[in-house]
């Protein structure tokens, strides 16, 4: 059975198999060009505009995403480089030059590594598997009933799984390939890294897997767990080494209730949910009653029905959860040829952009207060980098500070910097207008999705006096450079970089925010983007780009593998 959406969504090769049939398509454009005329010229544009509307959109499954199937091949080789040579390639500098930079420290949020589906989602998929067995299913959908369900086994459920495992020690192993200035030597000391963990399976395993990557393969670890923190004790095989350098990182994680830090939207859940006011329930209920998402239902609804036979009965719910399933096996197995066969192209598209506006509404730009939450975050990062700079800096000095939480916290950084927003809002009735939205939160926090700002020492091109040192700072998002509105260079002073990310987000007091979202400030409203409470906010209307509305009527049809 040839599956109908890109086969090989695990492969980034695909990717660039697609990239040069488009140029392929704009070479015989220019040629028809020449042959026909004006018309031709024409109508062979609209198919390039829509092939490559297409292309900037590959299917994604939201924040369920495989951290390898965000990156192109080249993206993906970029991860290898050097720091120098990565910003060289991404054309990061700096008034002394890059090259006579030198990282000094490093502040790092980690999303989870790839996890096992929920309980509850587990326990749905078992329920509609239940029904495919016992109901009459069509014929060619029959070997999903082979699916066993120990694949996905309820006792591993929300738990990290071996490809998040194998994510987080491939992270910590580039990270000592990117930044070996700040590596000693192959005995790493884990006494120069500060880590702290939220206390969920998948958040502290995630921790203690990328320390072991971080002291390498060679290393024995154990780890000791007890209430509020894990030691990971790690030293080489004394078998195989006559002189061991044992070494010890200590990881401690606070309480759901106790953790403002890692946790945010739960110590401010009261806030955040009378910001909202169920905005979020409203734009996410929208788009499933609308045309996008029912032609998706009646889609799968015909392929589960047998011939001439009654239609299956099947809800907005399990098709979103059907493209959920999809998103986990092609994390954790590397498998597109099952559930995922259900799904075009343009099918996944949709399911995803239903989950894009509840992570908007609910974590991100939809109101000012989702991201202001973070503040403790950002100012506990902006404290550990001002130590380096201070005029008598501690002698001794954790080299990264590194953070494991979930996406939900890591969206919330992300979108406090001002990272990947739209001009226009995210909303149910304009989804072919965000086909190529920057928003999409598979790029931004997929399973492993990190986020660093990076410290640098700078000196000037002979300079020999401290006078002649600046401090630059850099965000890396997935271990790539990414240019913030108010560091246009990706590598600017320190003080450059806090200024404009306080006029950006104001002075980052989220008590002060809260009481604005909550109608206690002096104004008793509250922000801009929807933030004000009691009302909705208004979306920019921008004329639809006639590519976005062929793409939005052509993939309504057909999914890629009609193309």
């Amino acid at each position: 059975m040839t599956a109908p959406f890109l086969h090989s969504l695990s492969s980034p090769w695909s990717q660039h198999i697609l990239f040069e049939k488009l140029s392929l398509v704009k070479f015989n454009t220019f040629n028809r060009f020449k042959m026909t005329g004006l018309r031709s010229f024409l109508g062979a544009t609209l198919t390039l505009g829509f092939l490559c509307t297409v292309c900037a959109q590959m299917p994604l499954f939201s924040t369920e995403t495989g951290y390898d199937l965000i990156f192109s091949p080249a993206e993906s080789a970029q991860r290898q480089l050097s720091w120098l040579n990565l910003a060289r390639q991404n054309g990061v500098d700096a008034p002394e030059g890059v090259e006579n930079c030198s990282p000094i420290g490093s502040y790092m949020v980690i999303r989870e590594g790839t996890t096992f589906p929920s309980e509850a989602e587990t326990m749905s998929l078992n329920s509609l598997q239940q029904r495919m067995r016992s109901q009459p299913i069509n014929s060619a959908l029959r070997y999903l009933n082979q699916v066993p369900d120990s694949r996905l086994p309820m006792n591993m459920a929300g738990k990290l799984s071996e490809a998040g495992r194998q994510e987080m020690k491939m992270i910590a192993m580039r990270l000592k390939s990117r930044f070996t200035e700040l590596f000693s030597g192959p005995d790493i000391d884990l006494s120069l890294f500060n880590f702290q963990s939220m206390n969920t399976n998948a958040s502290i395993e995630s921790a203690v897997a990328f320390v072991q990557g971080l002291v390498g393969e060679n290393q024995i670890c154990e780890t000791i767990s007890m209430e509020k923190n894990v030691t990971v004790n790690c030293q080489e095989n004394p078998r195989t080494t006559r002189f061991p350098t044992p070494t010890s990182a200590y990881i401690p994680n606070q309480p759901i209730f106790m953790d403002p830090l890692l946790r945010p939207y739960f110590t401010r859940r009261n806030c955040l949910n009378v910001a909202n006011k169920g905005r979020t329930n409203r734009e996410v209920r929208a788009f499933q009653m609308g045309r996008e998402m029912e032609q998706l239902k009646q889609k799968i609804v015909t392929k589960f029905t047998p011939p001439q036979a009654q239609p299956w009965n099947i809800t907005q719910s399990e098709v979103q959860l059907l493209s959920k399933i999809c998103g986990f096996h092609n994390a954790l197995f590397k498998d597109n040829s099952t559930w995922c066969q259900l799904f075009a192209y343009e099918d996944l598209n949709v399911a995803e952009y239903e989950r894009e506006l509840q992570h908007y509404w609910d974590e991100s730009y939809g109101f000012p207060v989702n991201s202001r939450v973070a503040c403790p975050l950002i100012n506990d990062t902006f404290e550990y980098l001002e130590r380096f700079t201070a005029r008598s800096p501690s002698p001794i000095l954790p080299v990264m500070s590194i953070k494991f939480a979930d996406e939900n916290t890591l969206l919330r950084l992300i979108s406090l910097l001002g990272i990947k927003r739209d001009q226009q809002q995210l909303a149910a009735n304009n989804y072919a207008r965000n086909r190529n939205r920057e928003f999409r939160s598979a790029k931004m926090a997929p399973f492993a999705g990190n986020l660093a700002i990076n410290l640098f020492r700078c000196q000037e091109t002979g300079g020999i006096f401290f006078s002649d040192q600046t401090y630059r700072v850099n965000v890396m998002l997935n271990e790539r450079p990414i240019n913030v509105t108010y560091c246009p260079n990706g590598l600017c002073d320190i003080n450059v970089f806090k200024n404009g990310f306080m006029k950006q987000a104001g002075q980052c007091m989220v008590d002060k925010e809260c009481h604005r979202a909550m109608g206690l400030g002096p104004t008793g409203g509250g922000g801009n983007g929807g933030g004000k409470r009691g009302a909705a906010s208004s979306f920019a209307q921008s004329p639809p780009n006639v590519f976005f509305v062929l793409a939005a009527i052509v993939t309504a049809k057909i999914g890629y593998g009609g193309l």
